[in-house]
């Protein structure tokens, strides 16, 4: 395991968003079928959801998802600075920068 002496500290500015992060890819949370089939690895992938779309419709057999639930293909628009965070950083700090954008 890789020790770090900083972090990153991200502000999304931007409507709400889900943000999760994972040493698990993408690719590897749809290959294993089973927690114990998973494998870590030495990056960590960061994701970011900002909509989501129904999942099916009413009943089983007909799995269509409800005009209103829809997200049109429509381009989105949104920004993340990113702030080094050290051991020697203070809250202050981090207060003053998020004023300061």
């Amino acid at each position: 395991m890789v020790e770090l002496d900083y972090m990153l500290r991200c502000m999304i500015k931007s409507p709400a968003m889900q943000m999760s992060a994972s040493y698990y890819s993408s690719d590897e949370l749809d290959r294993a079928t089973h927690n114990e089939d998973l494998f870590k690895g030495e990056d960590i992938e960061v994701r970011l959801d900002h909509k989501h779309m129904g999942i099916g419709g009413d009943d089983s057999w007909t799995p269509c998802t409800h005009e209103q639930y829809l997200i049109p293909p429509t381009p989105y628009s949104f920004s993340i600075p990113l702030f080094p965070v050290t051991a020697g950083t203070s809250s202050h700090d981090i207060y003053k920068s998020q004023l300061d954008n």
